[in-house]
């Protein structure tokens, strides 16, 4: 679903999976300016998930929050990204003697910033604000993948467009509770980036 000033549209339904197009309908009175945001959400906020789950190259659906923003009817209204994603690149090691089979991958920001939860959108601006709602400093991406030894598993993790200014800390966990940690240095994501990070 979309929502336009608060408003959810109908949902778009499997049958339009692979669509390059969708046709949204909204059921009520809608006035300008008009303020869009996919996934649905209220009329000034949106939601980024603390958990997101493994999709083979590419993130989950629906984690990626999007905004659109038109003044008066002589605007077109376009979306844009609020967020930017993480690529990791994992090379596997050798499964049979240091059981590295991965169970997921943490983040969380160096200085303590707001990950996940709610955020308020400056629709003329496009910037975030944390809303300090459903406050999460950690986004976890459930992996569970079993892989041949050399071979490389790529994760991505979404999260908020904004800076992160003792940047980013990764945790990789296995199934047997081992972790590696690595911490990047200050960075600022840019709406709608994929940023590869070290493999």
């Amino acid at each position: 679903k979309i929502s336009i000033n608060g408003i959810e549209s109908n949902a778009i339904g499997a049958e339009n999976a692979g669509a390059v197009a969708a046709k949204f309908t909204i059921d009520g009175v809608l006035s300008y300016p008009y303020n869009v945001v996919y996934p649905a959400a209220s009329a000034n906020e949106v939601t980024f998930l603390a958990k997101q789950s493994y999709a083979e190259g590419t993130f989950a659906q629906g984690v990626a929050p999007m905004y659109g923003y038109a003044e008066s009817a002589a605007n077109v209204i376009q979306m844009h990204h609020l967020a930017g994603a993480l690529k990791y690149q994992i090379t596997m090691g050798d499964k049979t003697s240091d059981l590295h089979s991965i169970r997921r991958i943490e983040l969380w920001g160096n200085n303590n910033e707001q990950m996940a939860g709610d955020f308020v959108i400056d629709y003329q601006t496009a910037t975030l604000t944390a809303a300090g709602t459903n406050a999460e400093s950690k986004v976890v991406v459930e992996i569970n993948k079993d892989q041949v030894e050399g071979s490389v598993v790529t994760v991505f993790a979404v999260v908020p467009a904004i800076e992160y200014t003792k940047g980013i800390t990764v945790r990789l966990i296995d199934k047997a509770g081992h972790y590696m940690d690595l911490a990047s240095k200050a960075m600022t994501i840019e709406k709608g980036e994929i940023k590869a990070m070290p493999v």
